[in-house]
């Protein structure tokens, strides 16, 4: 609709956009020269002098005012461009330093005053920031350089354009602008020339609002992603205002596809990209057909307008800023019997529905009855009373009588009949029949989709921009339901349906597992030395803050309040108390309202009950607290439940957030060489655990870690005590229930119970020649356990052997005493152990003097030991040393070798492959040294380091002297890179308590 309005208003219509078609390719080259330039250029600072700022610029910071300078001074048509660093790395102070910046250049140039409409700087964004825009350009400016800051808000804002013209800077909101810039006024990017060339005239229509009839020096937008859809009003009016320099603020530019730019490019003029065809036919389009060479070209249109650094983002091999870790724990709770059992009928009724829109081939039509389906079932997994005020027959979104009980008959009345009218229209679209037509109290008439997202959203107010008035679930009514509760009023007059939800005793899993975690805090803080532990709790939906506060207040717990219906002075007390109150312990937030712009890094915890489509809408809430400022660890727990329709969001948010690093470059290699890693993206993936999770890890090339969970009865939430590499197999081993055997990539199972003290050593398969199948159900296995008793030297050690074919019920082992003559067993001092082709090898050594080490392999078909070869690597080796026998190559075998006598690690693999019964014609090369002093924090004293190598490089999972998880990469004796694997991805745990194991991903294998 926006286009179609704007090449209306163009006077040459589609001759101006064929010029555009012609002249796009000329345009492009010039933007790609602009960004190889920008990329060549090295990145220089800029700084305020002395004593302007009350607070120093970071070095960041200084880069940024740079840039921007530079990008406002640029001879491409966009005077501009987009400042998308990480939320908390301080994107209002260099929009601040530019403005400073600017104004001490005019002041040495005695230029003379603006003219009567020309304005300076006007700020746009979320209502719940606008305080703390005009604090920040309060504080942060030293007394001698004030600015003259307006914030313009509020009914009883000055209606005169010449005064906010005389201000330096002007705060507003996004909804004001929308407001006091009407569609009707839009300009396009062409009419914007026009008027550069003269031959537009300077006014703008008398309708307008002030904002609309300034002429801007710079119009800033800040949480800029609020314009990502171009069909919206708020979008068009932006793209309106007028301004000679244009800049979009956002730490998420692209939350749900990569349309969301195109509302960027329109509002910066950035040519080619301004019109929607371009943008289609030079972005879409390629990215439609060649995702990889389409994600650089975007990222090439991006450099020449984009500024973005992360958290992790390195300056001269620094991090740009030093925050605290972050930890960020998925949390998943069962639901209750009562809730599973809600649950399990709502789901069952929506899918009915939904099959029946399927059969009927009414699945677009039907669209957003569908939305409703899921956000019931999103809002089940909360709690079952915020559907209290739905009933079924009403598809899960018929109000109950009794929310409305409380309006005047007479009111209903009247309502029915402007329902009922036949000239009634949609306020929002102007559809002359309203689709599935609903009234608010206020008197409008909607199309229930177009008011949905303002009645189950944060704002909660009406559409009408005249209007605005306050929105409910219990002030928006349906026909069916305003007949049914005319119908019996007088019977039931006078209840409150928020009131008789509250007074329910019934506390859902997810309030429960909040007010644990909050116990849990405060049990911490009277051990803390330095108390004052304070949290964020986060939902999207006011009836579940209504809810948990309602817990608070019945455990005495002292918390404040911030959600999208208070009003600027009442949000911004709650934050000042929040912050500066050390009696206050928790803050609840709406997740849209409070997931902007606010500073909060008082508080170190952040609770989020429920999941967003949008992860970097999470993203944003837990940036409240983890930003510059905080100076603990910032603790991060996802609540989620099982077995429901979250687990479907998660891997949705996990998608977009893979679509998000492609589009901005943000796919992190492990390490620097990306040739290399291009090369090899097949083998770099690998199985992680520790004594609490199991991880997939994959680059490919960015780091990507995913829990993985068995689902055999016993072991799906236990702990296991390693992991063992068993060629297509990994084998978790637990001493009270038994030992799985796990292909994670099929995610198939298969369980051993060896008898009482048996511990399971290794395992094999018979049929491995007549058989290249990976699936467990294909094969007949043999395991084989062992049991030790006495003590060092005198150990007894008797073996058994398990089968578990598919087919057999009992797993029992019989016992195996006989082996090979002269051949010592290996148990007593077995340091690791590998299947390989379905044969059990380990290596060995048996006393402290011995100078070799004896590889040993187990031939189950004569249920044997049999000596394989000696190793010439085995000297001042101790109990404690680590050695790792690995598969190298599929075929043959590496050995790695850590002695804490020499501080030496060795890996040794064989030149030849494995197939051969004896062991003499195995020929063993040195394939890495090096001195453990030269990597510090590398392998721990007790460690057990896992690790696989692949060409000349050593990938090495262990940890460091405060039990955090790192990968190294080693070429030679160089450290090519480190990764401390729980930065890199916010489900790993910060704190691994056991040494994690390391499992190169069989080739070919895909994760399910």
């Amino acid at each position: 609709m926006m286009d179609s309005a704007v090449d209306h208003n163009n006077s040459s219509g589609s001759d101006e956009e064929a010029k555009d078609d012609k002249g796009s390719t000329v345009n492009e080259r010039v933007i790609y020269q602009a960004a190889l330039q920008d990329l060549k250029q090295p990145k220089t600072e800029k700084d305020l002098p002395p004593g302007v700022l009350s607070v120093p610029l970071m070095r960041h910071q200084k880069i940024a005012l740079e840039w921007m300078r530079k990008k406002e001074k640029g001879k491409l048509h966009c005077l501009g461009g987009i400042l998308a660093d990480d939320q908390g790395l301080g994107k209002t102070i260099s929009t601040i330093a530019l403005i400073l910046f600017q104004k001490l250049k005019s002041q040495a140039k005695h230029r003379k005053p603006r003219s009567r409409k020309s304005g300076g700087t006007l700020i746009v964004c979320p209502a719940s920031v606008v305080k703390q825009w005009a604090r920040e350009l309060d504080e942060k400016v030293s007394d001698e350089h004030k600015l003259s800051v307006l914030v313009y808000h509020g009914s009883n804002r000055t209606k005169d354009p010449t005064e906010l013209a005389k201000h330096d800077v002007v705060v507003t909101t996004y909804a004001i602008v929308t407001n006091e810039v009407p569609q009707n006024s839009l300009l396009n990017f062409y009419d914007e020339m026009s008027r550069k060339r003269g031959r537009e005239s300077d006014g703008r229509s008398c309708e307008s609002g002030p904002l609309a009839r300034v002429k801007w020096l710079r119009v800033v937008l800040d949480e800029a992603q609020t314009i990502k859809n171009r069909k919206t009003q708020v979008a068009k009016a932006c793209f309106s205002l007028r301004a000679k320099r244009r800049w979009c603020l956002s730490g998420t530019p692209i939350q749900n596809k990569i349309d969301d730019l195109y509302s960027y490019f329109r509002f910066l003029r950035y040519h080619p990209y301004a019109m929607h065809t371009s943008f289609c036919r030079t972005i879409k389009g390629p990215l439609s057909k060649n995702s990889l060479n389409g994600y650089k070209k975007l990222q090439a249109v991006l450099r020449g307008i984009m500024l973005r650094r992360t958290k992790g983002t390195l300056l001269d091999g620094k991090p740009i800023i030093n925050l605290p870790p972050k930890e960020v724990n998925l949390s998943k709770v069962d639901f209750s019997v009562e809730e599973w059992s809600f649950y399990r009928k709502l789901e069952v009724l929506s899918q009915l529905e939904f099959e029946k829109y399927a059969a009927e081939g009414s699945l677009f039509e039907n669209y957003a009855r569908i939305l409703v389906m899921l956000l019931r079932l999103r809002q089940a997994c909360n709690h079952p009373q915020l559907l209290r005020e739905y009933t079924d027959s009403d598809g899960f979104r018929g109000l109950t009588k009794e929310a409305v009980r409380n309006v005047p008959r007479e009111s209903l009345i009247r309502l029915l009949d402007l329902l009922k009218s036949s000239s009634t229209i949609c306020s929002a679209c102007s559809a002359s029949k309203p689709e599935d037509p609903v009234v608010t109290l206020c008197g409008h008439v909607f199309c229930f989709e177009c008011v949905s997202e303002n009645v189950n959203g944060d704002e909660k107010t009406c559409p009408v921009s005249t209007c605005r008035a306050e929105l409910a679930p219990y002030s928006v009514f349906s026909e069916s339901k305003l007949r049914s509760c005319i119908k019996d009023y007088d019977d039931h007059y006078g209840k409150n349906a928020l009131r008789v939800m509250l007074q329910s005793e019934f506390v859902s899993s997810k309030t429960k597992a909040v007010m644990d975690i909050l116990q849990s805090h405060s049990e911490q803080d009277s051990l803390e030395e330095s108390p004052g532990i304070k949290t964020i709790v986060f939902s999207q939906w006011n009836g579940m803050l209504d809810l948990v506060e309602h817990c608070f207040f019945e455990n005495g717990i002292n918390f404040r309040r911030l959600d999208g219906t208070m009003s600027l002075s009442t949000r911004d007390i709650a934050v000042k108390e929040f912050n500066n109150d050390p009696n206050v312990q928790v803050m609840l937030m709406s997740l849209k309202a409070g997931n902007l712009g606010l500073n909060m890094v008082s508080a170190c915890h952040v609770i989020l009950l429920d999941l967003w489509w949008n992860p970097t809408t999470e993203d944003q809430a837990i940036d409240r607290a983890h930003r510059i400022g905080q100076t603990r660890t910032v603790t991060v727990t996802r609540i989620t439940t099982k077995n429901t329709v979250e687990d479907r969001i998660l891997a949705l948010q996990e998608s977009k957030r893979k679509m998000v690093a492609s589009a901005l470059g943000e796919n992190h290699a492990l390490f620097e060489d990306k040739l290399f890693i291009n090369n090899h993206k097949s083998t770099f993936r690998f199985i992680l655990s520790t004594n609490s999770k199991i991880y997939s890890v994959s680059i490919d090339p960015k780091i990507v870690v995913r829990e993985l969970t068995l689902d055999i009865p016993g072991l799906e939430s236990k702990i296991p005590n390693y992991l063992v590499d068993c060629d297509e197999f990994l084998l978790l081993c637990d001493m009270d229930i038994g030992t799985a055997v796990w292909n994670p990539w099929l995610n198939q199972t298969k369980l051993i119970k060896p008898e009482l003290g048996f511990q399971i050593d290794g395992i094999g398969y018979v049929n491995n020649k007549n058989s290249n199948t990976t699936r467990i159900e294909e094969k007949v296995y043999k395991a084989l356990a062992s049991y030790s008793k006495g003590s060092y030297p005198n150990v007894e050690t008797c073996w058994k052997i398990y089968d578990f074919a598919p087919d057999a019920r009992e797993n029992k082992g019989h016992c195996v005493d006989d082996t090979t003559e002269g051949e010592k067993e290996p148990t007593s001092h077995n340091l690791g152990g590998v299947p390989l082709n379905g044969t059990l090898y380990w290596v060995a050594f048996y006393d402290e003097t011995d100078s070799l080490y004896h590889l040993t392999k187990f031939d189950f078909s004569s249920e044997k030991f049999l000596k394989f070869c000696d190793l010439p690597c085995g000297i001042n080796h101790r109990r404690r040393d680590a050695l790792v026998l690995r598969v190298f190559k599929g075929d043959r075998f590496s050995l790695l070798k850590q002695c804490h006598v020499t501080k030496k690690v060795e890996i040794w693999v064989t030149k030849n492959k494995i197939n051969v019964e004896d062991g003499d014609g195995v020929v063993w090369m040195n394939f890495m040294t090096f001195s453990i002093p030269n990597f510090p924090g590398l392998v721990q004293y007790y460690s057990k380091p896992s690790y696989f190598i692949d060409d000349k490089k050593l990938v090495v999972c262990s940890c460091d002297e405060t039990g955090q998880a790192w990968i190294y990469v080693v070429e030679g004796n160089k450290l090519i890179n480190k990764v401390q694997v729980d930065s890199a991805v916010d489900r790993w745990p910060s704190h691994c308590t056991y040494f994690p194991s390391l499992v190169p991903v069989p080739r070919g294998q895909r994760e399910v």
